[in-house]
């Protein structure tokens, strides 16, 4: 018997944010952290700190190890440490790697290239050390900062000459030494120039992003091929700090912005707050500041993108307005479906074979990432993306396991497929997986898969959960859908051949609900409606294809009294299928919105749709108001329910959760303008300005200048005025500039023109 649950219902809707559940065991991966130019003579703190936030984030189950890099030029040797990772006894395989070459990183003095480096690193990687398992094995993950984010991606080239592809390739403001960085003294009293290989991103890499800032020097760089983010500004974390201003050749360089990044990272790692790198503290402060809506204080970037967190890489979103989307950081392949272009690298030494992908559906229903319900007889069908170097032929294996570490027990190989030499191309298989009826419900396992030709291995878990959830042939999960838009899905619950569908609210509007039922055999008799024992209504069936609809009967409506509604099919096996539909009564406030005495506009939008005032809105519903001044006026107030916003003069208000009927107004007022002007002996030049922005005062009464960008957020202020003051506008990007002078009790304002 196999049946099939279809349902249509007929509605308005609104939608909310899913997240997916996070994987009861995680792990399975390699994590290689890497350092940058250090003159400290010691590992950096933020690295362990790091590492043991990411072994904290996969559970708290994993293992760290170091790579120290020592010598001298043309005589580098690396040693490891602390690598008895003892995986054979682990639930866990997840790795964190530390790149500690601290000792040869300041080329002031030692004239050792990034490549260098890399060229001892590498081997480490891909070959076995105290006859532990070998990391190549798992999927990888480099990230790494400053020189080392450069570093990472001539490592990652020379794994691909071994055929080994890299998962994903993180830099945090990198930085290679070119010839316009600060050089050692020439030989033979100095090493000389060091020059790093410059940055691209080889096609073995399947996913690049990059977090850099263009704030102070050392400055970070865009790359192509890269997911980038880029921050103009960094305040706080380690401005907050002392210790971290390098004289270098006689020059004094603040590098609290370029570390920054790292903490910035950090703190997509570890969600709390505060939170700490050992060097420096992200506060609550630093991730208003730092993270825009759409990255949630930390939560959606960075990390999020990682092996442990599985977040989507080949998302079309721009996480900030006009910049990247984030699929543009993954491999353009055909077969891969990123936007990411990839420079070629020489495959002619490769000896390896990697898994890229794996998708995995029932039914063409996908699986989410994270936790999925699967029974008896359901058949998993599983794409996979490979490379096969070596001349060849692999095959894959796909393995039931009930943890995320291939080197310990796992429960049953269930299915192969070969996987053919192809040189460098990338290609696809299929392999088709049939749950036998062997499990008991509850049971949790993981789908491992292995690539191998039978001298070297590599292994790749499918970012999901499956619960097994019963033993005989029963019906899997239905789907409610809106025209082609997917609103909900029915879903088993813990009592056998109960199916649950899952909040229905009262604005939702619903006035009909059909139900397909698709067996060999129902009973096709009109089926009674429950709701707290009393018949609510019937579900009538229409006489063809096992449909059935419901219209409730008088006087029982849709109506927001009602919490649950259950109705009962009979199978062929006389099985008792309850259907459960859950209503939810959501409180619903009017939102209304106008400007003050005219001068501009006001406009609102709940994240989905434009408002129009009046608007009927649910509750917690987050709404963003837009204010637009016209020419020479800017927002003077804001008001909500006629109490005045305070600190805020921008032309943004956001409403958070909304939780009552609202009324916001705006008020605009002119703008004081003097430009390239004389007023009462006070001027300003060059107005428009390329950088510097020169003020003269005849007078000792200036107590503050305060520069706003047109959002009203004040970017630069002066205090303790003298007659002559200048202010560097250079890093700001083009645009206009509101620059308020306080004069006693007077406040002048007038507008600056960046170019």
């Amino acid at each position: 018997m196999k049946i099939k649950f279809l349902f249509f219902i007929f509605l308005m809707f609104s939608t909310s944010l899913i997240f997916s559940q996070v994987l009861e065991k995680q792990g399975a991966g390699v994590t290689i952290i890497v350092h940058g130019w250090n003159p400290d003579n010691a590992q950096p703190t933020w690295m362990q700190e790091m590492a043991d936030a990411i072994i904290t984030r996969s559970g708290n189950n994993g293992h760290v190890a170091t790579i120290t890099v020592t010598g001298t030029e043309g005589n580098l040797s690396a040693s490891v440490s602390d690598w008895n990772f003892d995986l054979i006894n682990a639930n866990n395989a997840e790795i964190v790697i530390l790149v500690n070459w601290t000792a040869v990183s300041n080329h002031l003095t030692t004239g050792i290239t990034a490549q260098e480096v890399a060229a001892t690193v590498a081997p480490i990687i891909y070959q076995s050390q105290n006859s532990q398992q070998i990391l190549a094995t798992l999927p990888l993950h480099l990230i790494g900062h400053s020189r080392g984010g450069g570093m990472v991606f001539e490592i990652a080239r020379l794994l691909g000459l071994q055929g080994i592809d890299i998962d994903q390739v993180t830099a945090l403001d990198p930085h290679p030494l070119t010839t316009a960085d600060p050089q050692g003294v020439n030989p033979p009293l100095g090493p000389g120039q060091t020059i790093d290989a410059p940055i691209s991103v080889y096609e073995n890499i399947l996913f690049t992003d990059v977090y850099y800032q263009n704030i102070e020097y050392p400055t970070g760089q865009y790359v192509t091929g890269a997911f980038n983010r880029l921050w103009t500004s960094l305040p706080g974390g380690y401005h907050n700090e002392s210790g971290y201003t390098y004289s270098i050749l006689g020059t004094n360089y603040d590098f609290s912005d370029h570390l920054n990044i790292i903490l910035m990272y950090h703190g997509t790692i570890d969600l709390a707050t505060p939170v700490t790198n050992g060097e420096a503290t992200m506060t609550q402060t630093e991730r208003n500041a730092w993270f825009n809506t759409y990255e949630t204080q930390g939560e959606i970037e960075g990390f999020y993108y990682s092996h442990n967190i599985w977040g989507d890489k080949k998302s079309t979103d721009n996480p900030v307005s006009g910049g990247d989307q984030i699929i543009d950081g993954y491999h353009n392949n055909i077969l891969l479906g990123g936007n990411g272009t990839r420079t070629s690298i020489n495959w002619a030494s490769a000896s390896w074979l990697s898994i890229l992908e794996v998708e995995s559906s029932i039914n063409t229903n996908v699986f989410s990432v994270g936790h999925n319900n699967i029974q008896a007889g359901d058949v998993i069908s599983t794409d996979f993306t490979y490379r096969n170097v070596p001349y060849n032929n692999g095959i894959v294996n796909v393995s039931f396991d009930n943890d995320r570490n291939p080197y310990n027990a796992y429960i049953s190989e269930i299915s192969s497929s070969n996987a053919p030499e192809n040189g460098s191309t990338i290609s696809s298989g299929n392999v088709n997986i049939t749950i036998p009826n062997t499990f008991t419900v509850g049971d949790k396992f993981y789908l491992k898969f292995e690539i191998t030709d039978g001298s070297t291995q590599r292994f790749m878990y499918a970012p999901y959960e499956l619960e097994f959830t019963n033993s005989t042939t029963t019906p899997t999960a239905g789907t409610l859908t809106f025209a082609t838009t997917d609103l909900g899905t029915l879903t088993r619950t813990a009592t056998n051949n109960v199916y649950e569908l899952g909040e229905i609210t009262s604005s939702d509007n619903l006035t009909s609900l059909i139900i397909e039922v698709i067996d060999d055999n129902i009973n096709t008799s009109n089926i009674n409606v429950m709701y707290n024992g009393n018949v609510q209504g019937q579900m009538i069936y229409t006489g063809s294809n096992n449909i059935w609809q419901f219209n409730p009967t008088a006087p029982f409506n849709w109506s927001v009294g009602i919490n649950t509604l259950t109705t009962q099919f009979v199978d062929n096996d006389s099985n008792l299928l309850d259907i459960i539909v859950n209503f939810t009564y959501k409180q619903m406030y009017d939102v209304t919105f106008n400007v003050e005495n005219s001068n501009g506009s006001l406009s609102a939008t709940d994240g989905t749709s434009t408002l129009t005032s009046p608007a009927t809105l649910e509750i917690d519903s987050n709404i963003t108001f837009t204010a637009t001044p016209d020419a020479n006026y800017e927002v003077k107030e804001w008001k909500i329910n006629n109490a005045t916003v305070s600190n805020n003069a921008s032309t943004e208000l956001v409403i958070d959760n909304l939780a009552e009927n609202t009324n916001v107004t705006v008020e605009f007022e002119l703008i004081t303008s003097i430009e390239n002007i004389n007023v009462n002996d006070y001027s300003i030049y060059p107005n428009p300005t390329s950088g510097i922005i020169n003020f003269k005062f005849t007078e000792d009464s200036v107590q503050q200048i305060a520069i706003s960008d047109i959002t009203g957020k004040i970017i630069i202020k002066k205090t303790n005025i003298n007659q002559n003051e200048n202010i560097d506008l250079s890093n700001f990007t083009a645009g206009i500039y509101i620059a308020k002078i306080q004069i006693n009790n007077d406040v002048l304002t007038t507008k600056i023109i960046k170019k």
